[in-house]
């Protein structure tokens, strides 16, 4: 699990609000994948009405990316997280992430999808004998994931250093030409001074 999830949704993103047949049916077959990897928003579009920030220790909602092993993207918005269905959600930016790092990638599997009384979307991530996290939904979208945030951070940051190295040696050229400028007076002055003894 990562903390370097993106800042929101993605423009033309489809967010679903409402199980519907055919948004159903969408989920039920991410049912058994295995997670590869989560990646948890600095915020969430349930604080957006918000006249002021909601302190991160006080947040109950969270967004976040669910990968998973077919390479279907799960987007949770407004995302509340329990690890008990008898006591409240978990409360703090801090308790949420370390819940969903007790989920192990490539071990552990989106376990089931389902609803609330109210009808809205549940599911929940764990083994396929235990369930270690129960999660309500208020919206979501799936998407196709083509690089994992782990794969995207490497390549930036090997695009980095290839930039720092171009830059590294336009200034050495720069040195090198400096350098040859340099030469090319020394041998005129040596030159005016040979003409000088004859």
């Amino acid at each position: 699990m990562n903390t370097n999830g993106r800042d929101g949704p993605d423009e033309g993103e489809e967010i679903h609000t409402e199980l519907t047949a055919d948004t159903m049916a969408e989920l039920l077959r991410l049912e058994g994948q295995k997670i590869v990897d989560i990646s948890l928003y600095g915020d969430s579009i349930a604080y957006e009405d918000e006249e002021e920030e909601v302190d991160e220790s006080e947040r109950i909602f969270f967004d976040a990316d669910i990968y998973l092993a077919d390479q279907s993207l799960l987007s949770l918005y407004g995302a509340s997280a329990y690890t008990d269905t008898e006591e409240p959600p978990l409360t703090g930016l801090d308790a949420i992430a370390d819940a969903l790092s007790e989920i192990e990638v490539d071990e552990d599997i989106l376990r089931e999808i389902g609803q609330d009384q109210e009808g809205g979307l549940v599911i929940t991530l764990g083994t396929p004998r235990k369930r270690k996290l129960l999660v309500a939904v208020s919206g979501w979208s799936v998407e196709h994931w083509d690089e994992l945030p782990e794969d995207i951070e490497e390549e930036e940051e090997l695009l980095e250093d290839e930039e720092g190295l171009e830059e590294l040696g336009e200034d050495w050229d720069e040195e090198e030409e400096e350098d040859d400028w340099g030469d090319d007076e020394d041998e005129e002055d040596e030159e005016e001074e040979g003409y000088g003894r004859y």
